[in-house]
């Protein structure tokens, strides 16, 4: 994009200096209209060169800032998105390992990442670094998840076991015994 604007600019200057040189020709051949004409052509062209490099232009007490205030917006806004997706990485590791710890109410917490997710789309974070921000409390999420699952199938496991024991011990037949080892099988696989 630089490139395009350093060859526009060189194009704008030089049609100035044709017009210019073409200006004091016509001029000195005794054609002041057409050298009227091309002194128009020359301002504008020059006024198209340097409009783009000015950073304040102040004419009859007016005066405006141009460049460099546009290019300190753009700074200023790319340095709001790093921050926001930094905040946005703390936010969900808090959250995340505040799963863990006990926290607040579901509800408050969804509340807080849906804010957190609308701030990081106002400031046009890509999808693929809003999947990256969030990585670590969804892998938290599969790993409460699975511990719960855990916990409640080895307690099911355990009933089981148990009341398959006393049934044994109640009932010592051999149907019983390979009742039991096909279960303790089947737990034994399971883990």
């Amino acid at each position: 994009m630089e490139r395009m604007k350093d060859l526009l600019s060189f194009f704008i200057a030089a049609m100035a200096m044709v017009a210019l040189l073409c200006a004091i020709y016509e001029a000195m051949n005794q054609r002041n209209a057409s050298a009227l004409t091309l002194l128009p052509i020359f301002l504008l062209a020059t006024l198209l060169f340097y409009l783009p490099r000015l950073e304040t232009l102040s004419a009859l007490g007016i005066s405006v800032k141009l460049q460099s205030t546009l290019n300190q917006a753009e700074e200023i806004i790319e340095r709001l998105k790093k921050l926001a997706e930094v905040n946005a990485k703390v936010t969900y590791m808090t959250i995340a390992w505040g799963n863990r710890l006990g926290s607040p109410k579901a509800v408050d917490k969804q509340r807080i990442l849906d804010e957190m997710d609308a701030q990081l789309s106002a400031l046009k974070v890509g999808d693929a670094e809003r999947r990256q921000i969030t990585k670590p409390l969804v892998a938290l999420i599969g790993v409460d998840l699975y511990a719960a699952y855990s916990q409640v199938m080895e307690r099911i496991v355990f009933w089981i076991n148990n009341h398959e024991n006393r049934t044994l011990n109640a009932n010592n037949t051999p149907e019983a015994v390979a009742e039991y080892q096909k279960l303790s099988a089947a737990i034994n696989a399971w883990r």
